[in-house]
């Protein structure tokens, strides 16, 4: 996603949070004013650094565009009546800020996309969305932690 211009930086970290368990929080700038707010959690299930094999057992992708409203969030914080588990997908209006009809939807604990699954959706939304953008060729401003 870097390479080609889409993902401009980051400020996403992987820290340990307890024995075997990983955080990976923070943002990441998209073209077009695209935020995308992380919040990862993983639990280690061998190897270690960078040869660790690792299991995401909760998660939240937040999408919006900066000083605007919400495009998609992915998660499995809490669950809807009606869904089979708790991975589900809010889509907004980014315009308005209100949920589509059919919001939120169940994707399933198979149908859970990765960061780099979300990213390329992301992608995609900007080159359909990209002319109403308020500012389609810009990176926006990350929050700094720490």
């Amino acid at each position: 996603m870097r390479a080609d211009g889409f993902v401009g930086a980051d400020t996403l970290t992987l820290e340990p949070i307890g024995a075997d368990l990983l955080a990976m929080t923070g943002e990441l700038a998209c073209l077009g004013g695209i935020v995308v707010r992380v919040e990862k959690y993983l639990e280690v299930l061998e190897g270690e650094n960078l040869d660790a094999y690792v299991c995401t057992w909760e998660y939240q992708y937040n999408a919006f565009v900066r000083g605007r409203n919400n495009i998609l969030r992915y998660d499995n914080t809490h669950a809807y009546p009606g869904h089979g588990d708790a991975h589900h997908k809010h889509v907004y209006d980014w315009e308005t800020g209100g949920q589509v009809p059919g919001s939120p939807a169940w994707v399933g604990k198979h149908g859970w996309p990765t960061l780099g699954e979300v990213l390329e959706e992301l992608r995609t939304w900007y080159w359909t969305n990209r002319e109403g953008l308020p500012d389609p060729d810009g990176y926006p401003a990350l929050e700094q932690r720490g």
